[in-house]
């Protein structure tokens, strides 16, 4: 389904980025895997090259615009094109509109939730628009709810992600680019974290099940499914 296509994925060293990886690498995707810790990364690069696979790690700090235009630049002098981009990357941080610090933490958060994904888009487009791509952003149901009132900075992040998602596919689909996102659970990382909202259910989707939904929204399956936000959450926001 990927053969010969160029993928790029974000925080690929994540639980969802690695499941997402290697689903791509099973579809004989080239792969760009990105992230900061490049021990983790090596590790699902070598996942990937098991399944035959062609795998580069860049290794990079999204939250400074330097460090993503390189994510794009290296991408091409290795690979000569991009078809995919998996905007993945994401943090959480706790913390209460009363607390002293609750600036530092928004701007952390707004800083790579939201700003990252934009700068690397603007240096995306036109390497997406040359091979008619797409873009898939990978968002969370707090971003269409309050899921805790010390997720403030996390929720409006997302808001915006999902918002800007929209907004792209206005302004690429004269192009032929597609973007899409899926929205899952609040907790988007490996960390061991309560789950904030029940669901339908009675368990949280795995990382695979968030995979396969962003493969499908990349495939030419989605050829027509652009500007959508495509929830992957066991019934979470319908249970509450």
């Amino acid at each position: 389904m990927f053969k010969n296509k160029v993928v790029v994925i974000t925080g690929a060293s994540s639980k969802i980025g690695q499941s997402i990886a290697s689903k791509f690498a099973k579809e004989h995707a080239s792969l760009v895997l990105v992230g900061r810790d490049e021990e983790k990364l090596a590790k699902v690069k070598k996942l990937c090259d098991e399944e035959g696979a062609c795998a580069f790690i860049v290794k990079a700090d999204l939250i400074y615009d330097d460090q993503a235009e390189r994510v794009i630049k290296e991408t091409i002098e290795k690979y000569k094109k991009l078809d995919v981009l998996v905007n993945n990357a994401s943090i959480l941080r706790f913390g209460n509109i009363t607390d002293a610090t609750i600036l530092e933490t928004f701007d952390d958060v707004m800083n790579m939730n939201i700003r990252a994904v934009m700068v690397l888009t603007s240096y995306a487009t036109e390497h997406l628009i040359a091979s008619k791509g797409n873009i898939v952003n990978v968002s969370s149901i707090a971003g269409t709810r309050v899921v805790s009132v010390q997720l403030s900075a996390y929720c409006m992040s997302h808001a915006a992600l999902i918002h800007f998602t929209k907004l792209a596919a206005s302004e690429l689909g004269k192009e032929g680019v597609r973007v899409n996102s899926v929205s899952t659970q609040a907790v988007l990382d490996e960390h061991e974290i309560e789950t904030l909202l029940n669901t339908l259910l009675y368990k949280d989707p795995s990382s695979e099940e968030i995979a396969d939904m962003v493969i499908y929204l990349a495939s030419d399956d989605a050829k027509s499914v652009t500007g959508s936000n495509y929830t992957c959450d066991s019934g979470a926001l319908a249970y509450n």
